[in-house]
């Protein structure tokens, strides 16, 4: 699925540019045919007539092959981001086999361990770090886009509004203009925000549940021992007497804020 898809993605591009080229050599020869008589450029006007058929043609196949690949590539990106998280999630085994193809699927899931930064130097090298900037980011993320939207907002609507009620000699409440304004920025940021909701949630919902996990340092007898997180070995989940520190008490409901967000 992969290589079907990138090879769509060269397919999709080479096409993409030998239209460009059509498209120049076309300009090039309407200006050089229209110096010339009328028997000639009667003779490039319908060959320039079948070129644009073909142009039509090319377009709607590439219409359709864009429509189609943006539908199976989003169906391949939100499987993987759900199937590469099953087993450190839910703590399952996969066979070896399973294991391998789903690793090297991982890039699919945008975690901050796995870009090899160094975390600590900028203050994310704790579990509870890692949650608070990857539940924000996304949301820093949106109101940029928010922001962004407003100003290259589509403005012919407030104007339609303005000359109304110029020639109805009306005034126009400033709460109109703001709510038309509102509405088509919430137009042009959508499709980015729908992105970055669609990219941002299995990441943030899979490090939220990793809180829940905790090892037994003391498993081996009947009592209970002090437990670390599997993800954070720096953070105690209970101590000898088996009660929740402060500590994890405070992550675990960071991680249920989280869930219920994301």
């Amino acid at each position: 699925v992969l290589f079907r898809s990138l090879l769509c993605v060269c397919v999709l591009s080479l096409v993409s540019l030998r239209l460009k080229r059509w498209r120049a050599r076309r300009e090039a020869l309407r200006a050089s045919t229209s110096s010339d008589g009328s028997a000639q450029s009667s003779s490039s006007f319908s060959s320039s007539i079948s070129g644009s058929k073909s142009v039509v043609r090319a377009r709607r196949l590439l219409r359709w092959l864009k429509d189609r690949l943006k539908i199976k590539l989003k169906i391949f990106w939100s499987f993987y981001q759900v199937a590469t998280r099953v087993g450190e999630t839910y703590m399952v085994t996969f066979p070896q086999s399973v294991e391998r193809s789903l690793e090297v699927l991982s890039f699919v899931n945008l975690e901050l361990d796995g870009l090899g930064l160094p975390l600590a130097c900028v203050a994310l090298g704790g579990f509870r770090s890692k949650l608070v900037f990857m539940m924000l980011a996304p949301l820093g993320v949106l109101v940029f886009t928010k922001l962004f939207a407003w100003v290259r907002r589509d403005r012919s609507k407030e104007r339609t509004l303005r000359e109304s009620s110029v020639a109805e000699e009306s005034t126009v409440s400033r709460s109109d203009l703001l709510r038309v304004a509102f509405a088509q920025s919430m137009y042009k940021a959508l499709p980015m925000m729908l992105r970055v909701t669609f990219l941002a949630f299995p990441a943030v919902s899979s490090l939220a549940f990793k809180a829940f996990r905790c090892d037994d340092l003391d498993s081996n007898d009947d009592s209970t021992g002090p437990a670390v997180m599997s993800a954070d070995l720096s953070v105690t989940c209970w101590d000898e007497a088996g009660e929740l520190t402060d500590e994890y008490s405070s992550i675990q409901q960071l991680a249920w804020l989280a869930i219920v967000l994301y």
